[in-house]
């Protein structure tokens, strides 16, 4: 299974990376939960990204995206989880504070990239290693997010 370090990720050098190094800090920070962002079909709709706690079930929007700004980010997402950056599915792990310890935080990402399909992205933490039952999620939050969510919570 891939590692991903947090720390090659730099959103000065890379702006995609400014819109995925809170993506997936917001998800550590998150504990056990989905994010699921779809292309809207309506031209010039933003974005939403909507992130789902296991413990508790409730769907939120958590950050919005330009429009413009989706198929890079999603497709720097997947390499960097070691997927294509048009269709597939990747497992990798961040090493990642829990309860005092440095865990490897389990992913599985999953991509639709293609015009002619679709232009999705799924994206899990599914489990912290060592941790079990699973830890109650104490909420997505970003400092600065890159837009603001258009629906409601």
């Amino acid at each position: 299974m891939k590692e991903l370090d947090l720390s090659t990720l730099v959103p000065d050098k890379m702006p995609v990376d400014a819109f995925v190094l809170p993506i997936l800090t917001g998800m550590l920070k998150s504990g056990i939960c989905s994010l699921v962002a779809e292309l809207p079909l309506e031209k010039g709709v933003d974005v939403p990204w909507q992130l789902t706690l296991r413990a508790t079930g409730k769907t939120r929007c958590v950050l919005t995206m330009p429009r413009f700004a989706f198929r890079p980010v999603i497709a720097h997402l997947a390499c960097l989880a070691g997927a294509s950056p048009y269709a597939g599915q990747a497992n990798f792990t961040i090493a990642y504070p829990h309860d005092g310890q440095t865990r490897p935080h389990r992913f599985s990402f999953f991509i639709c990239n293609e015009p002619t399909m679709d232009i999705w992205v799924r994206l899990y933490l599914y489990s912290i290693d060592g941790v079990w039952p699973s830890p109650p999620e104490t909420g997505y939050s970003l400092k600065n997010p890159p837009g603001e969510c258009t629906q409601e919570d």
